[in-house]
């Protein structure tokens, strides 16, 4: 404790941030750093609100041999026994004033620690003994000219001057990030180029201005890998001269895998793949055509297929493609043209009409085709007409119908094909309009009391005994009589016929 007229000394406030600024190239560096900073700008503001502390209280007679920090390079921190000479005693200021002068120590303080933060930045994140020592000096000779006038309390010129050594490191740093940007664009540049050496070279400058920065990281990633690139570029190429182009692009696909940014690499897989497309169309069109010769067309038309997915306008394999057509068409009309000439032969009129018609569904402009279906369908139409008079000759009876049959039997023996069945179908029409070509008479007895009515002639009235001229066919002849029951007779009418009795014989009751 002290006696109350005891005079209080206040210690001297440490303004330099750093007790030794000497780079040490690691991070933990800005830790200890910072925390030092921070702790000199306390240390300056905890003096002076003591020292006014107890100034107002009377307790306080300021010395003013007193002690002052002084930065002077910012490496070594120096303390001088400069005497200060205030202005003014701090004891003798009025209330505001007093406020003011320690409002101005406060920002010459904050000015200091701005100061402080962009020396860090620079000695610790941006190494600048490395690339700007000089200009870091001269920053720190204007901060000591701060010191001074800080120790002076010249608070105005103090906020000055180390308002000027900030803008100093401001302008080192601006120029740190513009060589470290020039260095990486080289970088790149040398990248692009596949050139290891100059790449890395470029990229440790720039990654010695900013160590921890990804993109240079990532560049030196890159620029370490170029002569593994460079090796597996050479052995994609040699695949190439050979011919071997599957190979050259599987080589390619690796070095995707390993740095999918390589100069040119897509240009190079595309021409990889074209050429070993070109390889393999020219495979496919000596196949399909070795196919097409030896009459094998569905493997011709996929390898014509195959090379139009590869190149849809591959001219040679359309001309393929139209070839097999014509081929398989060709093969499947001979096939048809020699099935419908079996059927015409073994007289199976219907099944060589669906072969004919199956050929000209490919190109009905096929001769041979149209006029076998035409034949074919005259042969069936004659077929079915022979057998139709057969079926029911009585049908001959009608003139008309006789005289149809007379034409239908003359096409017939026209006919190409006229084989067994035709044939014998011929010789019984022919028979049959024989037998009904002249009229046949039929004698019709009765008891002159019966009325006689005949088909296709009419009313004979009663009679004994008549004699009709009549055609062979079919007739129903009716008679009646009064008190009788009504007799009906089918009578087929043909040469050599029975006279017929015609009498009613049954009574009515």
């Amino acid at each position: 404790m002290t006696e109350k007229n005891d005079v209080i000394e206040p210690q001297a406030a440490p303004l330099s941030h750093l007790k030794s600024s000497k780079p040490s190239g690691f991070n933990g560096f800005h830790i200890g750093a910072r925390t030092l900073a921070l702790a000199a700008v306390v240390c300056v503001a905890l003096s002076a609100i003591v020292y006014f502390s107890l100034e107002q209280n009377g307790k306080v007679q300021p010395k003013m041999d007193s002690t002052t920090p002084s930065i002077s390079s910012g490496v070594d921190v120096a303390t001088t026994s400069t005497p200060a000479t205030p202005s003014s005693s701090p004891s003798r200021r009025a209330p505001f004033a007093q406020s003011q002068h320690q409002l101005a120590r406060e920002k010459a303080q904050t000015a200091l620690a701005v100061f402080v933060e962009k020396q860090i930045l620079l000695e610790d994140s941006m190494q600048v003994a490395l690339w700007g020592k000089n200009d870091l000096e001269a920053a720190l000779a204007l901060a000591k000219v701060g010191d001074e006038e800080f120790v002076q309390e010249k608070f105005s010129t103090a906020i000055q001057a180390y308002q000027d050594a900030s803008s100093k490191l401001q302008q080192v740093i601006d120029h740190g990030h513009e060589i470290f940007a020039a260095h990486l664009a080289t970088a790149h540049t040398h990248i692009l180029a596949i050139d290891h050496e100059l790449a890395v070279k470029s990229l440790q400058q720039a990654l010695a201005i900013r160590p921890n920065h990804a993109g240079a990281k990532n560049a030196m990633q890159r620029a370490l890998l170029i002569p593994e690139v460079v090796r597996m570029l050479r052995t994609a190429k040699n695949h190439e001269l050979s011919n071997r182009y599957q190979a050259a692009l599987e080589t390619y696909n690796k070095i995707a895998l390993l740095d999918p940014l390589t100069s040119g690499l897509t240009e190079l897989r595309a021409k990889a793949v074209i050429a070993q497309a070109g390889k393999t169309v020219n495979v496919l069109l000596g196949q399909g055509f070795s196919d097409l010769e030896a009459k094998k067309y569905d493997d011709a038309r996929s390898s014509f297929k195959r090379i139009l997915s590869i190149d849809a306008g591959n001219d040679v394999a359309l001309g393929g493609l139209q070839q097999v057509a014509k081929a398989r068409d060709l093969s499947i009309i001979r096939t048809f043209e020699n099935s419908a000439n079996q059927h015409m032969e073994s007289e199976r009129w219907q099944s060589a009409i669906d072969a004919y018609a199956s050929v000209l569904k490919l190109d009905n402009n096929i001769q041979f085709a149209k006029i076998g279906l035409a034949v074919a369908k005259a042969h069936l139409r004659a077929n079915q007409l022979l057998q139709k008079i057969v079926d029911a000759p009585q049908k001959l009876s009608s003139e008309r119908l006789y005289l149809d049959a007379q034409a239908i039997l003359i096409e017939a023996n026209k006919l190409e094909f006229s084989g067994p069945r035709v044939g014998t179908l011929i010789e019984n029409v022919s028979v049959l309009l024989e037998t009904y070509r002249d009229p046949v008479d039929l004698v019709l007895l009765s008891d002159n009391a019966t009325d006689i009515i005949i088909s296709n002639v009419g009313a004979l009235g009663s009679f004994e005994r008549k004699i009709l001229s009549l055609r062979p066919g079919a007739y129903t002849i009716r008679g009646s009589q009064n008190g009788c029951r009504d007799i009906l007779l089918n009578v087929e009418v043909l040469p050599g016929i029975e006279p017929l009795d015609v009498s009613c014989l049954e009574r009515v009751q």
